[in-house]
């Protein structure tokens, strides 16, 4: 005969720990006593359920680990690298262009959903210095196929510089292509001169 506190005790334990369901069932499995025998297969169905649930967990996160990515974005990247350099009679250019793609992967189709890129475009004048001593307005720009940027400097002193910088960033914007003939545009006291910026360099790689 077992006692009603010694069968809750049992049945507890068996639920908390895997293993002592097992080690009653084995115990009392050829035992004589129908009722241990019975109370034997209880604790081994009850330590079951504990079990269960954390394959249940393990399973659920792999599959959350190997499928999730495929429906919110593998996070492959593809990064791109371009500098495009032009000149006219009185100005140089080089313009740089960087930007990542983070794809996903979409019903077998790998699609990109996320954008982020830089640009800096750089002037300089191709003569002396001392040619824009008397430069009090200078204002310069550029268009790309999928957007562009100006830039504008006043001077209230001569210019201790030949070189001027315009920067920008974006985020899921459209991207510069390497093929992109780019127009750069300067302006300076009541001069003005346009030429084109073309690849010199190209860089995309995948992570």
């Amino acid at each position: 005969m077992i006692e009603k506190n010694e069968k809750v005790l049992a049945l507890i334990a068996s639920f908390l720990f895997f293993p002592v369901g097992i080690v009653f069932f084995i115990v009392w499995f050829g035992n004589d006593n129908l009722e241990k025998r019975k109370l034997g297969k209880q604790c081994m169905i009850l330590s079951l359920f504990p079990f269960l649930f954390f394959l249940l967990f393990v399973i659920l996160g792999i599959i959350n680990f190997y499928v999730a990515p495929t429906h919110f974005g593998s996070g492959e990247e593809t990064t791109f690298d371009y500098t495009f350099t032009g000149e006219g009679e009185y100005w140089e250019a080089a313009y740089s262009f960087s930007g990542t793609k983070i794809w996903k992967e979409e019903d077998g189709v790998s699609t990109f959903y996320s954008t982020d890129s830089s640009d800096e475009l750089v002037i300089s004048y191709k003569g002396d210095l001392t040619e824009l001593s008397s430069l009090k307005l200078l204002e310069y720009s550029y268009e790309t196929s999928v957007g562009g940027g100006a830039g504008e400097r006043e001077f209230d002193e001569p210019p201790t510089d030949v070189i001027f910088k315009l920067t920008g960033s974006a985020t899921n914007a459209e991207m510069v292509s390497e093929d992109e003939v780019i127009q750069v545009n300067v302006k300076w006291d009541g001069n003005e001169e346009s030429f084109e910026l073309h690849n010199t360099s190209y860089e995309e790689s995948y992570e």
